[in-house]
């Protein structure tokens, strides 16, 4: 896995442009972006399905040293459609994307989420290769080319359903309509040194890293993509917090299908 730091893009251009270069993240294993068109699905949809007349329902989660509040608003479950989403509302279980600099343990909270919770798992990385949803080899970073078209193409028959807990480095690409909650895992610098030493990273690789954690870029790229409302971030520093975030996640998905 490789993140590498990015400048600042300008607002409203989310994964359009030349601005969000196509080098600036790599992915898992091997894979980096390919910027091309986002896919924002049905005109004027966002991220999360309200109701205009503000009755959601919501409540806080807290389990060991993982705490957050969420919203589930009736119109997402179809109790109250006044928004009309046929993707969202056709959904009768949530979709949850999990992302985090790379050694954060996306993949294992993730797949730890799927089974607790009685979902779907589906690691994009692994995804691109066996589907070959690319552009071929960057010999420059040793990795494949992701190409997003094909990839959303792919993926979005899988969570038009819901119930999909989904494992990737980056965020912003992805339509907002698909997701009902973002996860972002953070650990401290000297946890994901240690983690990423472990996995023999070469020194350029392990520093871009580090610079994507400490600067935060995949949270804030998690806000800037999604209602801030369904963007968490949670600690994943031990197996306990790991544990803690599962239960927590776990916990979230079953009160939104109720």
């Amino acid at each position: 896995e490789r993140a590498r730091a990015r400048p600042p893009r300008a607002r409203g251009r989310r994964g359009q442009g030349s601005d969000t270069a196509a080098g600036w993240r790599r992915g898992t294993p091997g894979v980096r972006l390919r910027r091309g068109r986002r896919r924002q699905g049905v005109p004027g949809e966002t991220g999360r399905c309200r109701d205009r007349a503000g009755g959601g329902h919501g409540g806080v989660a807290s389990e060991g040293s993982a705490r957050f509040t969420w919203a589930v608003s009736p119109a997402c479950r179809g109790r109250t459609p006044a928004v009309v989403m046929a993707s969202t509302d056709a959904r009768t279980r949530p979709n949850i994307l999990v992302t985090g600099t790379p050694g954060v343990g996306k993949s294992t909270t993730a797949a730890a989420l799927a089974e607790a919770a009685g979902m779907e798992y589906l690691n994009v990385g692994e995804l691109v290769q066996r589907e070959e949803l690319h552009d071929g080899w960057d010999s420059e970073y040793e990795c494949l080319i992701l190409d997003e078209d094909k990839l959303l193409d792919e993926m979005e028959d899988r969570v038009a359903g819901g119930g999909v807990v989904v494992d990737y480095h980056s965020c912003d690409f992805f339509p907002e309509r698909w997701f009902d909650l973002v996860v972002v895992l953070r650990v401290r610098t000297e946890v994901l040194h240690e983690r990423l030493t472990k996995r023999e990273y070469s020194q350029k690789k392990l520093n871009d890293n580090m610079q994507c954690e400490i600067m935060d870029v995949l949270l804030t790229e998690a806000k800037e993509s999604y209602k801030e409302e369904i963007v968490q971030d949670l600690p994943s520093n031990s197996i306990e917090e790991m544990e803690a975030n599962v239960q927590t996640l776990a916990k979230w998905a079953a009160d939104w299908s109720q």
